[in-house]
């Protein structure tokens, strides 16, 4: 999607992404509320948004990590 360069096309695009987005959010909290009773639920749910909200975090720093320690920064720098 390279051709997104104006406001509308940005805005129609993250529109349908809310879309799947809901639908995932929605499955996983209807999930828990199959699988707990009402009084334990909301550490559940709790928990699931802190795993979803700092995987967005964690998981790019660990991979940045892990690919400037095993490589030199040259790699990131130098094109062919």
């Amino acid at each position: 999607m390279d051709g997104l360069t104006t406001s509308p096309q940005r805005t129609i695009v993250r529109l349908l992404q809310g879309f799947g987005s809901a639908a995932v959010l929605s499955v996983g909290a209807g999930s828990l509320a199959d699988m707990y009773e009402k009084h334990e639920r909301g550490s559940k749910v709790s928990l699931m948004a802190l795993s979803r909200g700092s995987s967005e975090i964690a998981i790019p720093r660990g991979i940045d990590r892990f690919v400037c320690s095993s490589r030199r920064w040259d790699y990131t720098t130098r094109y062919p």
